[in-house]
């Protein structure tokens, strides 16, 4: 009888899903998948220059990352000037980029990648006081696609004026916590970019980011205005920040509002092998990306990688990539021993819970992450359909980061995880058999 339950409800959220297309999303078919990228900000701050960025280019080609799709450098804050141009103008400091933007565009291009700028939907950027993009879309981005620069990260500080950070709305943001809400509010200063790169389109097509995190329910009008929008606060490099975050992307609101027709929650560019945490976090970190379909923008300053070792093993996984860029595009979720939602810090779950994520694939198959979130090691038994909701019926078993074929399983039936150190995880794919 569950089993049915469980089929019936996923046909009700298949039709969701299609009527929500119907109704809505930018859908141009340029990110039927998630992207993948580099960004400066984890490694870099607003420190990054015109000499690393080529380096960083290079070592996109020649540790073979562009070739997996890894394909967009974005340079984050930091690259402009204090002041624009006797045109008005934005221009780059000189000295951080003392060739201009135009050449590290041609070197870049000339890799055979795309590369990224930061701008931000206010007076002045996040981390330095450089102009920001509120009231001067138009402009900024007709200069943008002069450039050929190809992707926009928009940031969400400085609403109101040069001084104050934020300028929250606090009577909207308590009727709808946890979203906050800003004045102006954020549809309103993001909508009017949005409005701005679809008429610039046909001369020159702009990824757009969202950089507002989860604020003024994005879930609502980002598929129409972006196509790939924050929903939580910057990531850090510790687990507490890595599990409350995957947990904020395990609401329905935003669950049901991504896809390949509608863009792409993003929780933040990774921080493999940054040294904040475990080896074993690290890459429950990136089988958490893959199987979210958030999208894979490497944050590690790459000239600290090796072909071969550890960090580049995790960034280059052919089988975590494939779940990642999956077609169907349907986000795995939490099903058992869930503590989902920007308030999940309070759940007892947070801290202490071996929990399970499952998610449909293509070819009515199915990923399967088991995270142990305990602070300690802890042996799990679990049954594929009462608590991995798993679909009645009989599949071909494989681990995904070392593509081996590990049994035939029968749904209903029990599996044994065995023991799972602290924070470890195993990635399960599960593809049915032939009738």
């Amino acid at each position: 009888m569950k089993s049915a339950n469980i089929q019936t409800s996923q046909v009700v959220l298949v039709c969701l899903g299609l009527f929500l297309v119907s109704s809505y999303g930018l859908d141009d078919g340029m990110w039927p998948t998630p992207l993948m990228g580099w960004n400066s900000y984890n490694s870099f701050k607003h420190a990054l220059n015109e000499t690393t960025a080529r380096e960083t280019a290079d070592l996109l080609v020649s540790l073979g990352l562009r070739d997996l799709k890894y394909q967009y450098l974005i340079i984050d804050d930091g690259w402009q000037a204090a002041e624009r141009d006797s045109d008005g103008n934005l221009q780059a400091d000189v000295a951080k980029f003392p060739n201009g933007i135009p050449s590290l565009v041609d070197y870049v291009h000339s890799k055979g990648l795309k590369i990224g700028l930061y701008s931000d939907a206010g007076y002045r950027a996040c981390l330095q006081d450089v102009p920001g993009s509120l009231g001067q879309e138009l402009k900024d981005m007709t200069l943008l696609a002069k450039w050929k620069v190809d992707y926009l990260k928009y940031d969400n500080c400085f609403p109101a004026d040069r001084k104050h950070l934020y300028n929250f709305n606090y009577l909207d943001s308590i009727i709808n916590f946890p979203v906050f809400v800003q004045t102006p509010p954020e549809r309103e200063r993001f909508g009017a970019m949005g409005d701005t790169l679809k008429k610039l389109k046909p001369e020159w097509p702009i990824t757009f980011e969202l950089c507002l995190y989860g604020f003024d329910h994005v879930e609502e009008w980002g598929p129409t205005t972006g196509h790939h929008w924050r929903i939580n606060t910057d990531p850090k490099d510790n687990w507490f920040s890595l599990v409350w975050n995957f947990d904020t992307t395990d609401e329905d609101r935003l669950a049901l509002n991504q896809g390949p027709t509608l863009g792409w929650n993003y929780v933040g560019e990774m921080f493999t092998v940054c040294g904040g945490m475990s080896d074993i976090e690290y890459k429950t970190a990136f089988g958490w990306h893959a199987i979210v379909k958030t999208p894979l923008v490497l944050g590690t300053d790459l000239r600290t990688i090796k072909k071969g070792d550890y960090g580049h093993s995790l960034m280059t996984n052919p089988g975590v990539i494939a779940i990642s860029q999956d077609p169907l595009g349907k986000q795995a979720r939490c099903v058992f021993q869930c503590s989902r939602g920007f308030t999940s810090p309070f759940h007892k779950n947070f801290w202490a819970s071996v929990q399970i994520w499952q998610g449909p694939l293509s070819n009515d198959s199915w990923i399967i992450m088991v995270v142990n979130r305990y602070f300690h090691s802890q042996a799990f038994e679990f049954d594929w359909e009462e608590d991995a909701q798993i679909p009645i019926g009989t599949y071909e078993l494989y681990d995904v980061w070392t593509s081996q074929k590990l049994s035939k399983v029968t749904v209903p039936g029990k599996y044994n995880v065995g023991n799972m150190v602290k924070h470890e995880h195993v990635l399960y794919k599960l593809r049915p058999t032939e009738s």
